[in-house]
């Protein structure tokens, strides 16, 4: 063999006994080299395999042997055969690497979802006279998501308790804290569903329990069908919105945007609330700023585009088919849509639509 591949395998002489080269072969792949040999010698016709060979020091090499016949000539016999021999070894260690990274990072991934998947709620509440709908989209490829939730529960009253919030920090998994707050809110609201005072028990939980640099925002609505009467309390949170048809038949969107510091930053704060009125056939809207946020695009006016979408989908309302979706879903579905335009969300993506009215 040369020199180089014998420096290769740390081989005491470039001449080599077959029966001592063939010791070195992996057994697996013994047979295949065999039988690449035994084509290239009885055809003519080159070939290629790979091999792995143990080297005098003991370490394993991973080779691509191109084998052929010294004449070239498929027609002619062989009268001997030569080969050229690549190390591989450094390029398939760093392959292997590199998939079990991303085995890992998939592990870590399913993980993170499942969980979160088993905090959100897995059906919404059914209230006469309301249509609800949600849309959650993580961002692929981030392994820090879960950091959003929705939440809808019936409250004492037959009113309804709507939420959307979102963590951030970088102490702990946002997941983990999510579970937590969620948690402490169903038991806040069951007792008393005033969403300034949900906010403002769960702001005291957070500033109580940790010690690190983690917050929430978010935002809690209680709304009353009966009365078509909705309570909106914000604390650093993107600004809900309602839509509605407007004097002339078409549709009008607007932001409620009294708001109150994040959660978990200052002790004693006060979360001002706003009453508003659903008319039949309106709909409100809480999401977090995955839906409006942009990396690619940052001055893209992301909450004032968001009425714009929402007008016009809401608009589309009653224009569509037989069998169209319940009006709820159909806003959610495609108010994401339209604002995402087809592009993976850069974070994490809620939206929750209450719809007034009957979907038929």
């Amino acid at each position: 063999m040369s020199s180089a591949l014998s420096d290769v395998l740390r081989l005491p002489s470039a001449k080599v006994a077959l029966p001592e080269l063939m010791r070195r072969v992996h057994p697996d792949d013994v047979a295949g080299i065999a039988t690449l040999v035994e084509n290239t010698w009885r055809t003519g016709s080159p070939a290629t395999a790979e091999l792995r060979v143990v080297d005098a020091d003991g370490a394993v090499h991973e080779l691509i042997i191109s084998c052929r016949t010294a004449t070239g000539h498929r027609s002619l016999p062989a009268a001997r055969l030569w080969g050229v021999a690549q190390d591989v070894t450094p390029i398939r260690e760093k392959l292997r690497t590199t998939l079990q990274i991303q085995v890992n990072w998939h592990a870590v991934r399913r993980t993170i979802d499942a969980f979160h998947r088993a905090v959100l709620p897995s059906t919404l509440p059914v209230i006469a006279g309301v249509g609800l709908a949600t849309v959650y989209l993580p961002a692929p490829e981030r392994l820090d998501v879960g950091a959003a939730w929705y939440d809808a529960q019936p409250v004492a009253g037959g009113r309804l308790l709507l939420s959307a919030g979102k963590v951030a920090g970088h102490d702990r998994h946002p997941v983990a804290v999510m579970g937590h707050a969620l948690a402490v809110s169903h038991a806040y609201a069951h007792d008393d569903p005033d969403p300034a005072g949900v906010l403002t028990r769960l702001n005291r939980f957070l500033t109580d329990t940790c010690q690190d640099d983690t917050f929430i925002t978010a935002v809690v609505a209680l709304f009353d069908p009966e009365t078509g009467q909705l309570r909106v309390a914000n604390g650093g949170h993107p600004a809900p919105l309602v839509v509605s048809r407007d004097g002339d038949g078409g549709a009008s969107a607007r932001s409620v945007t009294a708001t109150g510091p994040a959660l978990g930053v200052l002790a004693d704060v006060v979360f001002p609330q706003s009453d508003l009125y659903l008319a039949a056939g309106s709909a409100f809207c809480v999401y977090t700023d995955g839906l409006i946020d942009r990396h690619n695009d940052p001055m893209a006016g992301g909450r004032r585009r968001l009425l714009q979408v929402a007008e016009q989908v809401f608009g589309r309302l009653g224009q569509d088919q037989p069998g169209r979706p319940a009006a709820a879903e159909f806003l959610a579905d495609n108010i994401v849509r339209d604002m995402l335009g087809g592009a993976a969300p850069d974070d994490d993506v809620c939206l929750a639509v209450l719809h007034v009215g009957t979907d038929d």
